[in-house]
Formats: structure tokens, C-alpha cells, sequence
């Protein structure tokens, strides 16, 4: 025997649930998460990034969670990069490692880190970002203190200013989340992208939403739950932005030093033209 009930935040504080509903609201900051979370409204499905089906279409039992141990100390034949979200206290950090297999991205390993501290989350990264041509990470709030450490070991990659390393710093402007979470869209509506079967990042690949603000502007959102803060998509969203700016070789007009060369060549993208 069951029965349904249906309790939004309204019907819980006139059942005597101690709490103030404007300060909540106000604290949250955005109608649509609070329609949905608070007042069990359903979204419309257009302001959903990621449906299920377009999900279901790029999941693969060949595209693992975790890579095996022994992965990152052996070659691997394919271009490797890696998007990263960093997390301290209330998110998770994940690193999710993508290999180019033909015009497929395929997963090598969603790395999640929760509740580590910074340096051993870059123990765990270390040995990833050696094999990775190139690693986009979201350089904002907790993610300004990773991202300089890792620029000072590996490199800052930033073509305007002639930056050749590995870490391309991404401060997330609203123009960058539009960018990255539509080109993301677009990687599983050609289903070019091969993701893990998994439950939980399945979910969290579920939970952006297309919002748009009280002022017309386009913006994507993801309601904070007990499993993270939409980690795992915005991973695997600089991932695919890692892959799309390593692809291509820079055609260089001007001189470079010696050392410049062998740190290109290491990383797979030295110029085809090269004064010295």
C-alpha cells in the first residue's frame, strides 16, 4: 500500500518546519533552482542542457571511471588532455581525462577527489598532467591558489601572450560558461563524446540548466546538492575546451629560442615554421 503526498516548502513551514522562506529564497538567489528544489515544479525540458536520451546516446562500458593504476606511468598512442574543477570543502574536485580516438572523444578517467587537501590533490594530478598535451582549469574562487601552483610546475598555455605550457587558466566569465556548456551540448548531439555508464554522472550531467535572466541574458545553472555542484559536467566541460585548443598547431612568425622548441616538441605542437 502507498500513498502520494506533496509537500513544497510552503505546506512544510505551515506544518511548523522552523524556517523563513524569503531569507532562503533571497540566499539562493535564482527563481527557476528554487521553483524546482523548494516548490516541486517541474522544468520545462527546454531549460534542461542535457537530457537523458542525448546522455544514454554518448554512454560507453568501454569509457572507464578510473583509469588503472599502472595508466599514467605508460604510453598511450592518443593525444591526452584533461578539464579541471577544483573543490576543497563543500564540492568535489574531478579531473576528467579525455583521448581523441578518431573524430571521437573517448574518457580515459573521471577523477574525483572529495574533501582532499590541495597538496594531495596535486599528488594525485601530478602524474596525470605529465601525460596530458594540454589541461583547462577553472580558475575562480578556490581554483585562483591550484591554478598558480600548477602554472609554476607545469606551465601556463595562453596563445595571446605567447604562453606555451600546459594549464590553460579559465576565469568563468558568463561568456566562457555559455561557451564551453553549448560546445558541450553540441559534442553529445553529434555523439562525439564517450562517457562512463554511471548513475551519479549521469545525474550530474542532468542538472545544468539553460537559464534565462530577468535581463534576456543566456546564462547555465546547476542547484548545489549533497553529491557536489554540477563537478563532474563542468570537468568534463574544460576537457572538451582542452581538446578543441590543442587540435590545432600554431603557425609562428616569430623567433623562439631553442629551449621554447624542445618544450613545444615535447608537448606535440611544435610549429611548422620556426626562425632561429
Amino acid at each position: 500500500m502507498w500513498s502520494c503526498h506533496f509537500v513544497d516548502i510552503h505546506t512544510a513551514v505551515k506544518d511548523g518546519l522552523f524556517l523563513n522562506i524569503d531569507e532562503v529564497k533571497a540566499a539562493l538567489d535564482d527563481p527557476e533552482c528554487w521553483a524546482q528544489e523548494y516548490e516541486c515544479r517541474f522544468l520545462d525540458a527546454q531549460s534542461i542542457l542535457l537530457s537523458y536520451e542525448l546522455i544514454a546516446n554518448c554512454e560507453s562500458q568501454d569509457a572507464p571511471a578510473l583509469a588503472p593504476p599502472d595508466f599514467w606511468q605508460s604510453s598511450h598512442p592518443n593525444p591526452l588532455v584533461i578539464g579541471i574543477d577544483f573543490g576543497r570543502r563543500r564540492d568535489l574536485s574531478v579531473a576528467w581525462s579525455l583521448a581523441r580516438q578518431g573524430d571521437v572523444q573517448q574518457t580515459v578517467e573521471v577523477l574525483e577527489m572529495d574533501k582532499l587537501s590541495t597538496p594531495e590533490q596535486v599528488e594525485r594530478l601530478r602524474p596525470r598532467l605529465h601525460r596530458a598535451q594540454r589541461a583547462c582549469l577553472d580558475y575562480t574562487g578556490a581554483g585562483v591558489g591550484l591554478g598558480d601552483y600548477l602554472v609554476k610546475e607545469f606551465g601556463e598555455w595562453n596563445p595571446n601572450q605567447h604562453k606555451h605550457g600546459k594549464i590553460e587558466l579559465c576565469t568563468f566569465t558568463n561568456p566562457l560558461k555559455v561557451e564551453i556548456f553549448s560546445k558541450m551540448r553540441m559534442a553529445f548531439e553529434r555523439r562525439s563524446l564517450r562517457i562512463p555508464v554511471s548513475r551519479a554522472i549521469r545525474e550530474d550531467l542532468r542538472s545544468i540548466n539553460r537559464v534565462t535572466t530577468a535581463t534576456g541574458q543566456i546564462t547555465y545553472r546547476a542547484a548545489h546538492s549533497p553529491d557536489g555542484h554540477a563537478d563532474r559536467s563542468t570537468a568534463l566541460a574544460l576537457a572538451l575546451r582542452a581538446a578543441s585548443t590543442g587540435a590545432t598547431k600554431v603557425e609562428w612568425s616569430r623567433p623562439i629560442i631553442r629551449e621554447d622548441l624542445r618544450h613545444l616538441r615535447s608537448l606535440g605542437q611544435a610549429p611548422s615554421k620556426v626562425y632561429l
